[in-house]
This record gives structure tokens, C-alpha cells and sequence, in this order.
């Protein structure tokens, strides 16, 4: 019972926020919530802050870098980077 009003503020926040600002920044912000529960956990509830979670952020802020930077490439020269099938090029 405990989670389910959080559940259920996170949920009716979360299509606020779609319809506010739509569905892709959203979901970009969205990826941004485990580094937030880094932060609460290190600073609230004194966690320690190892190098697995300093790896962590490091491979989501890269991530959200990467999206937010490949929106602004032109769709032939994202082509071009990632291959037109995946994010491997294949030497068939």
C-alpha cells in the first residue's frame, strides 16, 4: 500500500508531462531518474558513492547526451554514423 500513492502521482505526473511537453523529452527526462535516486540516496540517506555508480551516471549522462545530440543531426548523416540496419556496421 505504501507504493501505490507514489505510483500513482509518478503515473498521472508523468501524462501531464507528455501532454506539456511531449513524449520524447520526457522520455529523455525520464532517463535521468536513477541518476536523481543516486543523488537522494548519496546526499539523504548517506550511501556511499562507489565507482559502479559514478560508471553509471557516466553511461546515462552519455546516453542522454547522445540522444539529445543526435536530434540535431541530419537523418542521412546519423545514417551514415550508426549504419542503416543498427548501431554495428556489418562486413558482409
Amino acid at each position: 500500500m505504501l507504493a501505490l500513492i507514489p505510483t500513482v502521482v509518478s503515473l498521472v505526473l508523468m501524462t501531464v508531462a507528455v501532454h506539456a511537453i511531449g513524449s520524447t523529452p520526457t522520455a529523455v527526462m525520464g532517463a535521468l531518474e536513477p541518476l536523481t535516486a543516486v543523488v537522494i540516496g548519496v546526499t539523504i540517506f548517506g550511501e556511499l558513492f562507489t565507482a559502479r555508480l559514478a560508471a553509471g551516471i557516466g553511461l546515462i549522462l552519455l546516453a542522454v547526451t547522445l540522444i539529445v545530440a543526435g536530434k540535431s543531426l541530419h537523418p542521412g548523416r546519423l545514417a551514415a554514423i550508426i549504419g542503416h540496419r543498427g548501431f554495428l556496421r556489418h562486413s558482409r
